[in-house]
This record gives C-alpha cells, sequence and structure tokens, in this order.
C-alpha cells in the first residue's frame, strides 16, 4: 500500500518562500545602507584628514571591502595633490632660518630660467634699480651683491624645514622631499643666471651708448677732446639715460633707430648751446627796450635742455654767460609743476604786507615742500613769490624747509639749493636785462 502527501495549500507554499527570501536579503540590505551612510559620512569629513586618518575611517566603515578601500586610497591621492598645488599657489611658506637670502629688490620682473615657480626659497632674482634712475634697461649688476655670490647647498635642518612646509600644504612626504630638492637646485643655480643675465645686460649697454656716441661724432664732426666741448659729460650722462628708457618701453624698436634720435637731441642741444652763446654777446643796454623778446627766446631754448633732460646746464649757462642771479635763471630754466603754478597762483592773492614777521612764509614752505617735484626749482618758486610780494621773507621760507629737509622727498640739486638759502634783495645786472621789471 502506496502512501502520497497531498501538495498544500498554496497560500502557505507563498508565505514559505516570502520568509525564507527576506531572511536572505533583509541583511543585505541593512549592510548596504550601513555601507552608504558610513561612506557619506566620510565624505563630509575627507576634507579635514590626513591621509593616514582617511585609510584608516575607510577601514571602519561597516561593509567596506579591500578592493574600495584601494580605489578610494588611489582618488584620495589624486584629490589630495591636486588641493596641495592649490593651497601652494597661494599660501607664503613660512621661512627658512639661515637660507641664503633669494630675492632682490626689484627693476622689473625678468624671469631668469624660469626660476620664479617656486616658494620664496626658489624665486628668481631681480636686478634692483639704481640710483635716481626710472627702471634703466642697462644695469648690471653689483659684483659684490650676495645674490651674484655662489651659494652653498642647504644644511640638513633647512632641507627638512622645506620638506615641512610642502607637508603642511597638503603634499605627501615624497612629493614634499622631491619638490625641496628642486627648489635647493633653483636656489643654488641662481648666481650663474644672475650672473649670465648682468653680463648680457653689460654687453647691450656698451653696444648702445656706442652706437650713441658715433652718430654724436659723425652728426657734430669732432671726437675726443673737441666732442666734449659740445657734449658735456653730464649732457652724454643725461642723452644715455633718455635712450635706456626708449629702448625699455619700446622692446621692438631697434638701437639704430633709438640712437638717431637721442643724437639728434644731443646735436640740437649743440646747436642751442651757440646760439645761446651768439644771444649772450648781443645782450646789452638795448635788451632794455625790446620787451620780453630775449625772455621768450631763453624759454623756447629752454625746453630743447628739457627735453635731453639737461635744465642745470642752461641754469648755469643764464648765470655764466648772461649774468643773472640764481633766482633769475632758475625762473627761466626750471619751469613749475602744474601743482606747485597752481598753488603759487593761489597763495599770492592772500599777500598782506607789514606785519606778518615770517609767519605765512613758514606755512607757505611747509605747503610747498609737501608739492615739490625732482624737476621745481626752489630758487624759481622764491622767484615767483618775490614778484608777488617783495616783502616776503626769504629767511624765514628758507629756515623752515632746511628744518623739513629730512622729511621732503627732493633731489641733490633741491637741497644744495635749500643750503644756499635766500639770495640778496639786489638782482644781477642780467636780471635787469632780460627778466621784465615786476620780476626784477
Amino acid at each position: 500500500m502506496t502512501y502520497q502527501v497531498q501538495p498544500g495549500d498554496i497560500f502557505g507554499r507563498i508565505g514559505t518562500g516570502l520568509a525564507q527570501g527576506l531572511s536572505e536579503s533583509v541583511p543585505k540590505e541593512i549592510e548596504r545602507a550601513r555601507l552608504s551612510a558610513g561612506l557619506r559620512n566620510f565624505e563630509q569629513q575627507s576634507g579635514e584628514l590626513n591621509p593616514m586618518q582617511q585609510l584608516a575611517r575607510l577601514a571602519g566603515v561597516p561593509g567596506i571591502t579591500p578592493q574600495m578601500i584601494q580605489s578610494f586610497a588611489e582618488l584620495a591621492r589624486h584629490q589630495n595633490k591636486a588641493s596641495a598645488y592649490g593651497k601652494s599657489a597661494e599660501m607664503q611658506p613660512r621661512g627658512i632660518q639661515n637660507a641664503p637670502p633669494s630675492v632682490a629688490p626689484n627693476i622689473q620682473d625678468v624671469n631668469f630660467a624660469n626660476l620664479n615657480q617656486r616658494p620664496s626659497g626658489g624665486q628668481a632674482p631681480k636686478i634692483p634699480s639704481l640710483p635716481g634712475q626710472e627702471q634703466p634697461v642697462f644695469n648690471p649688476q653689483n659684483p659684490l651683491n650676495e645674490e651674484v655670490l655662489t651659494k652653498s647647498q642647504w644644511t640638513p635642518q633647512q632641507r627638512n624645514a622645506r620638506i615641512r612646509e610642502y607637508v603642511d600644504q597638503g603634499f605627501l612626504v615624497n612629493d614634499a622631499e622631491r619638490l625641496a630638492a628642486d627648489d635647493e637646485q633653483r636656489q643654488l643655480a641662481e648666481p650663474k643666471a644672475y650672473q649670465a643675465r648682468s653680463e648680457e645686460l653689460k654687453k647691450a649697454r656698451e653696444e648702445s651708448e656706442g652706437e650713441l656716441t658715433k652718430q654724436l661724432e659723425t652728426k657734430l664732426q669732432k671726437n675726443d677732446k673737441e666732442f666734449y666741448s659740445d657734449v658735456t659729460g653730464e649732457m652724454l650722462q643725461s642723452l644715455k639715460r633718455g635712450m635706456a628708457r626708449d629702448l625699455r618701453l619700446n622692446p621692438n624698436e631697434n638701437v639704430e633707430n633709438v640712437a638717431n634720435k637721442w643724437s639728434n637731441i644731443g646735436l640740437e642741444m649743440a646747436k642751442t648751446k651757440s646760439q645761446l652763446q651768439k644771444l649772450s654777446s648781443e645782450t646789452g643796454f638795448s635788451s632794455l627796450f625790446k620787451g620780453g623778446d630775449i625772455e621768450n627766446k631763453l624759454k623756447s631754448y629752454q625746453k630743447i635742455f628739457a627735453k635731453a633732460g639737461n635744465e642745470e646746464e642752461l641754469f648755469n649757462i643764464l648765470k655764466s654767460n648772461f649774468g643773472m642771479s640764481p633766482r633769475g635763471a632758475a625762473h627761466i630754466a626750471f619751469p613749475r609743476s602744474s601743482e606747485v603754478k597752481k598753488y603759487l597762483e593761489n597763495v599770492k592773492s592772500n599777500f598782506f604786507g607789514g606785519t606778518r614777521k615770517g609767519l605765512n612764509e613758514r606755512k607757505i614752505a611747509v605747503e610747498i615742500g609737501d608739492l615739490l617735484r625732482k624737476n621745481d626749482s626752489i630758487q624759481a618758486i622764491l622767484s615767483d613769490l618775490m614778484a608777488a610780494d617783495t616783502t616776503f621773507d626769504q629767511t624765514a621760507f628758507f629756515d623752515e624747509l632746511l628744518k623739513n629737509q629730512d622729511e621732503l622727498s627732493l633731489s641733490p640739486r633741491q637741497e644744495r639749493e635749500i643750503a644756499e638759502g635766500p639770495s640778496g634783495f639786489l638782482r644781477n645786472w642780467g636780471d635787469f636785462l632780460i627778466l621784465p621789471a615786476r620780476r626784477r
């Protein structure tokens, strides 16, 4: 006799299958949920963690696999490096004690052999400007400057300090070591690049100045001692500075053309000096009846001297050849700057006579001192003030300027004018012959 089991109720079989499926899927879903929550939490905090902390935090995420940890580690490495480069571009790393200096005063942003791609220890050196010049294009370096002297290798402490700078910015240690070694090599290479650059500038300067002198000698048809009878040493230096400035501002211009421009200016200067010599021999008593003709001629000549930056030579010619006083000669040789001219126009209308006892003069000296430009002449300014008020107290004026001299940005010529002090009330004969009556 056989026994046959009858199929169970269909709903019971469905329930059994559901229970079995749930028992298998629910734990997996819970595990995936915990993994997802752990990864979201890691994502929010990873930016504040260093690589070691990130690895430890990942290993503690429920359900993380070794393959996932490896993938995250590689991704984190790339992200950290990108972030570190960003910080390196923005941060000024801490200086290294006793490290050789590598940044010189600025004249122009010259990149020597691409040496300016690193923090302070690896920046490119820059050639400083010469005193009294506005960023000349030719400036061979001082051979005693620390920047051009051979540098010693970094000590272990200096090297470790630089590595620490990069690590603090977020670089991994091996990258920080490589960057620090690169910085050291760049710094050691700077003096050679510096010296090579200086030699190039020196050669370029000699070639350009030689071209200027050659063209001047040809146009003047003079050389050696005869040359300097027309072109003084000071005048030649002014022409050279003007030429260097033009070459710097017009890098695509060639040397021959710029030398031609400045040799023509020198030629005009020489011709003007001859005309001045002739005019001085013709200036006599009859000049009193010619109104401002001679003064106007001299002011026209002044523009030629000014173009060459040589106003002081005209000042000396007016004193020696025309017999003018320093005050009278300065009035013609050094036109007032627009700021000073405007101030003088305002102050002239406020003069009173008699009882000021130098108080206004001292106030004027302080205010004028703040407005002075390098081409202004204190003697010329005094000429304007004395023309407006013959009782103007020169002594109080110069005394106040002398007292404030150290705080003022004065040129050497202006310092000499202050040292010379007041001029006499009696004017030179040349002033009477050339200047209008109100300025005598």
